[in-house]
C-alpha cells in the first residue's frame, strides 16, 4: 500500500531528512551534520557555516573552522553539480573518484577558453604538484605567479587561475587548507589527508544514491539527477541499485521514493522557523521547487544567475528572505517576509537571531521589514 502524504507533510519529512526539526536528540558532532544531510554547500565561505548552525546545537563558527583546519574531518572542495561543498572527509574518499573525472572533463572547454588548452593544463597540474611540495600552502595568486613564471600565459587577474585550482582539487591533487588575509590557502591532499581506497563505481553509485535519499526524502530520480549532475545512465545505474530498498509515496497525486518508513508526518503546535543562509541544501535537493517556494515568490528566492538567496522557511516552506550584516560593530539581520507573519512565526524568527548571535560569538539585532 502506498502511503499518501500532503505537501505539509512531504516538507516536514523533508525537513526531518535535512536535519532542520526542533527535537531533543544530542547535539551532533560537525561531520555527522554533514554528511546527514548530503553535504553542505559551501561557494559562500561566510554563509556555509550558517548551514551547519541550523542543523545542529551547541557548535560555533570557530568549531566548524576547528573541524577543517584542526581536525581535518571536515573539508571544503567541489563535489556535486562540480560547486564547492563542505565534506566529511571519509565521505570524500568515494565522492572525490565519482565526481573528480567527469568534472575535469567539463571544465576544460572554459580553461580552454581562459587561454589553457588540455595540453597546458596537464603541465600544469605537474607545476602545481611541484609548487604545493616544495613551497606549500599557497594561494591562488602565488600558484598562479609560479605558472606564470614557468610560462603559461594567462590573466593572473582573470577566471584562469580559480579554474587551474578547481582543477587541481578535482583530480586529487590540490585541498583547501584554510586562509590568509582572507584567501583561500591550497596545499597538497596527500599530505593533509589520509584517504580510503575508492570503492567500485557502481558500489559508489549505489552509496550515492543511497546518501542522497536519506538526506532528501521523499525524492524522485530525476530529483537525484538534478542534485548529482552525473551522467543520467550513472544516476539510473545507482538507483537501480538500491531500488529494493525504496518505498513509494504519494505527494498530492506524485510519485516519489522514501528509504525510512513512510508514516504520515503531522505538524506540531509550535511552527519550524528556520533562518536558512544563501545557497542552503534544503533549496537544491529536487528538480522541482514549487513544493518549498510558492510558485509567486519563486523569483524573491531565485533571482537568476544561480543565485540562492538567504530565506526564511516556516514548516519547510519559503516565507521571506533575509540578509546579514556582519560590518558594524553589532551585526543585524533584516528579514523581508512575503507575506504578514504570525505572532509565533515572529518569536520564532527572534530565537534563530539570537542563536544566530551565539554561532557568531556577537551581538546581533534585527528587524522585520513591514509589508506595505
Amino acid at each position: 500500500m502506498v502511503t499518501g502524504l500532503s505537501g505539509e507533510q512531504a516538507r516536514l519529512f523533508r525537513l526531518r531528512a535535512q536535519s532542520l526539526v526542533n527535537d531533543d536528540n544530542p547535539a551532533a558532532a560537525i561531520p555527522t551534520v554533514i554528511h546527514d544531510c548530503g553535504g553542505v554547500q559551501a561557494q559562500d565561505a561566510r554563509q556555509a557555516p550558517l548551514a551547519i548552525r541550523a542543523r545542529s546545537r551547541e557548535v560555533t563558527v570557530a568549531d566548524v573552522e576547528a573541524a577543517r583546519i584542526e581536525d581535518r574531518s571536515v573539508i571544503r572542495t567541489w563535489c556535486m553539480r562540480g560547486t564547492l561543498h563542505y565534506l566529511t572527509t571519509e565521505d570524500v574518499s568515494w565522492l572525490l573518484p565519482l565526481f573528480g573525472p567527469l568534472y575535469v572533463d567539463r571544465g576544460q572547454r572554459r580553461l580552454t577558453q581562459l587561454g589553457l588548452n588540455e595540453d597546458d593544463c596537464e603541465r600544469a597540474m605537474a607545476v602545481v604538484r611541484s609548487a604545493l611540495a616544495d613551497h606549500g600552502p599557497l594561494t591562488r595568486g602565488e600558484i598562479a605567479e609560479r605558472l606564470l613564471a614557468e610560462g603559461f600565459a594567462f590573466d593572473p587577474d582573470g577566471q584562469a587561475p580559480i579554474h587551474v585550482v578547481r582543477r587541481a582539487c578535482l583530480e586529487g591533487i590540490a585541498i583547501e587548507v584554510g586562509a590568509a588575509d582572507d584567501r583561500e590557502r591550497y596545499g597538497l591532499l596527500d599530505e593533509w589527508l589520509s584517504l580510503d581506497p575508492a570503492p567500485e563505481q557502481i558500489d559508489a553509485l549505489a552509496e550515492l544514491a543511497r546518501w542522497y535519499v536519506a538526506a532528501y526524502e521523499p525524492a524522485t530520480l530525476d530529483d537525484f539527477y538534478a542534485w548529482s549532475g552525473l551522467y543520467k545512465r550513472d544516476v539510473r545505474s545507482g538507483w537501480e541499485a538500491i531500488e529494493d530498498e525504496l518505498t513509494e509515496v504519494d505527494i498530492a497525486g506524485e510519485r516519489a521514493w522514501t528509504l525510512s518508513a513512510p508514516a504520515t508526518v503531522e505538524p506540531d503546535d509550535t511552527p519550524i522557523v528556520r533562518l536558512l543562509p544563501m545557497y542552503d541544501s534544503y533549496f537544491l535537493g529536487h528538480e522541482d521547487r514549487e513544493l518549498v517556494v510558492p510558485d509567486e515568490y519563486i523569483d524573491r528566492v531565485y533571482p537568476g544567475g544561480g543565485v540562492i538567496r538567504a530565506t526564511v522557511t516556516v514548516d519547510g516552506l519559503a516565507a521571506g528572505t533575509w540578509t546579514l550584516d556582519q560590518t558594524r560593530p553589532v551585526a543585524t539581520v533584516v528579514v523581508e517576509p512575503f507575506e504578514p507573519l504570525a505572532e509565533a512565526v515572529e518569536t520564532g524568527i527572534e530565537a534563530e537571531v539570537e542563536d544566530i548571535g551565539r554561532f557568531l560569538g556577537r551581538d546581533v539585532e534585527y528587524r522585520i521589514t513591514k509589508l506595505t
